[in-house]
């Protein structure tokens, strides 16, 4: 592996608010959705400005148009041994120029 970060303009990007259940108890999280060179991702979200954007709002799929995302790995993870895919940052085009 080269890297543990990338920097990729997906295709398709929508946040999804989903309620699940974590240790028994009903919680919001966010996750995004997106196709990148033709495989399609579904990734915890851990952007702290975009989650604090979209968890107040409705459960629901929030689409996204003209924005990057940085995609990083995890550490090791204790349950499995392995390392996992989240969306770290979401950047809009309008904030790149």
């Amino acid at each position: 592996m080269r890297s543990s970060l990338a920097l990729v303009r997906p295709e398709g990007l929508s946040i999804e608010v989903i309620l699940k259940n974590w240790d028994d108890q009903p919680r919001k999280t966010c996750w995004s959705k997106f196709t990148y060179n033709g495989e399609d991702y579904v990734l915890k979200l851990t952007h702290p400005d975009v989650i604090k954007a979209y968890l107040p709002k409705a459960e629901g799929t929030y689409p996204l148009e003209d924005v990057y995302i940085c995609v990083s790995l995890t550490e090791p993870f204790s349950g499995d041994g392995n390392c996992h895919k989240l969306v770290a940052a979401v950047f809009s085009e309008q904030e790149s120029r």
